[in-house]
């Protein structure tokens, strides 16, 4: 995950200070937990690492590549399984809307196909 980019100007664009801290994490209104217990945002380093986690299965199940062994992690290089990818997704989709999350994990077939599929 990079710090920033540049405009079409050249000028240095720093995402943290210009655009997370000031809007984008508000977009994220719940998360995790402190070691406390006290509630607290997903920090910038977990909505990417998932948002590109979900990014890249979609785009492997787009261009029908093979996504039943699982996805290769953006960065770190391991395989995160199938049903992981899922939880992930539906956790990033909870830190925007809670109730949204809240259907999938009670109405999706997906885990219940996961589970049924076929092993090599």
């Amino acid at each position: 995950m990079g710090r920033g980019g540049h405009s079409a100007l050249g000028r240095a664009i720093d995402y943290e200070t210009k655009l997370w801290r000031p809007a984008i994490r508000f977009g994220f209104a719940t998360g995790t937990f402190t070691p406390s217990g006290r509630e607290r945002r997903p920090t910038r380093t977990d909505v990417y690492h998932r948002a590109a986690l979900f990014q890249r299965f979609r785009n492997r199940a787009a261009h029908h590549e093979p996504i039943l062994n699982g996805i290769q992690s953006p960065g770190a290089g391991t395989v995160v399984a199938l049903g992981d990818v899922w939880e992930q997704s539906v956790q990033l989709l909870g830190w925007m809307s809670p109730e949204l999350a809240d259907i999938h994990r009670t109405q999706s077939t997906l885990p219940r196909l996961i589970a049924q599929r076929p092993l090599d």
